[in-house]
């Protein structure tokens, strides 16, 4: 069986390993000149650790991370929101770079199975094949087509057959990584900082380096300078409490990335005849419990035992997608919701929200949270 998959970003590579790894034969296409990614971090929870191990790659990992051992949830007055363990499970909470954790993905996959500059156009079906079209290339043919093509997805205009864009949720994010000593105290905790219309998140990676990141309901969603974006951050967040102004002022400008907060509940079908989608491509989140590249590392692996407990394309793309619309439906969900309360703005809300969080928080986040991360996504049909 051969697969073509669009995209070599971390989904597109976690899927040729998997596929790879049950005999399939794979190629991947990249529209950039490289495999590349950009320089923020990225949070892999326990449900995503577990599928690194699955893939042997956990290890590898922890070389270019560090181990988290709790969570802390705080408003601007140092009034704690929520304090919670998180290194319960079998395998880590860690942080890392994201261009490290596609470094890793892409060692594992053979250079022959990969194409840069291959710009996909269009995706058609003819009986049991299915062809991929590219700006300036030839054309390839394949058994089955995954998309990993990310939040605004070709793959998935074909696959729902209309042109869905992720929907703006009303708050701008910055992330960034830097190198910084936070003290004994805080190196192994996720902080977070809640004001008012806005956060602020600290992720330790480990050698005094963090990866953070910055919300804010106000913030204007265009694109600027990487000097203006420092700017506009510092400004935002003057007066918040130490480390905050100090961690802005100590990343350089280039590592300081802006977006707008959006993601997409996918109502349609997850694949049509031999097209299946994943990562962002199927289910683009905004960042709220660190879900994204979790949950394409989980739809690779799963996807992959789909195939192989089946055998058969079709019924494993059905299969695959009553596996997961459940879990990332909830997701989903729970990311919205949990931006909504963090970005409260005006007063009132905040009042309410600070004083509420800390009686009820701990309870939602073990029933509604906990469960995300304990997903097995080894054992996805049993």
């Amino acid at each position: 069986m051969r697969i073509g998959i669009v995209g070599g970003g971390i989904g597109g590579l976690s899927a040729a390993i998997c596929l790879s790894r049950i005999g399939i034969e794979v190629e991947v296409f990249e529209r950039a000149s490289e495999i590349r990614e950009s320089g923020a971090g990225v949070s892999l929870w326990p449900n995503a650790t577990r599928v690194l191990a699955q893939m042997g790659l956990l290890q590898t990992c922890l070389l270019k991370s560090l181990p988290l051992s709790s969570l802390e949830l705080v408003n601007l007055q140092r009034k704690s929101l929520l304090q919670i363990r998180i290194d319960q499970e079998e395998t880590p909470v860690i942080c890392m770079r994201r261009p490290e954790l596609l470094a890793i993905l892409h060692a594992q996959v053979s250079e022959q199975s990969i194409c840069v500059a291959h710009n996909c156009t269009r995706i058609t079906t003819a009986g049991a094949k299915v062809a991929v079209e590219f700006a300036a290339q030839d054309a390839r043919t394949f058994d089955a087509v995954i998309g990993a093509d990310g939040a605004r997805s070709l793959v998935r205009s074909y696959v729902t057959g209309v042109t869905q864009e992720p929907v703006y949720r009303g708050y701008s994010i910055w992330r960034g990584v830097v190198e910084c000593d936070l003290g004994d105290d805080s190196s192994n905790r996720i902080q977070e900082i809640w004001g008012s219309g806005r956060r602020f998140g600290i992720l330790p990676i480990g050698k005094n380096a963090l990866c953070w990141y910055a919300t804010d309901t106000r913030g204007n969603t265009q694109e600027n300078s990487a000097d203006n974006r420092k700017l506009e951050l510092l400004s935002l967040f003057t007066g918040w409490p130490s480390p905050i102004p100090e961690i802005i002022r100590a990343t350089p400008p280039r590592d300081i990335l802006k977006n707008g907060a959006a993601d997409l509940g996918l109502r349609g079908p997850w694949f049509k005849h031999r097209v299946t989608i994943i990562g962002d491509a199927a289910h683009p989140l905004t960042p709220n419990v660190g879900q994204g590249c979790c949950l394409a590392l989980e739809d690779s692996l799963v996807l992959s035992l789909a195939l192989q407990k089946t055998g058969e394309v079709e019924r494993a793309f059905q299969l695959f997608g009553q596996a997961r619309r459940k879990r990332v439906a909830a997701i989903v969900r729970a990311t919205r919701w949990i931006g909504s309360v963090g970005q409260s703005r005006s007063k009132a809300a905040v009042f309410i929200r600070d004083q509420l969080l800390p009686a009820f928080f701990p309870l939602v986040f073990e029933l509604a949270v906990r469960p995300i991360h304990r997903y097995d996504a080894t054992k996805p049909f049993s």
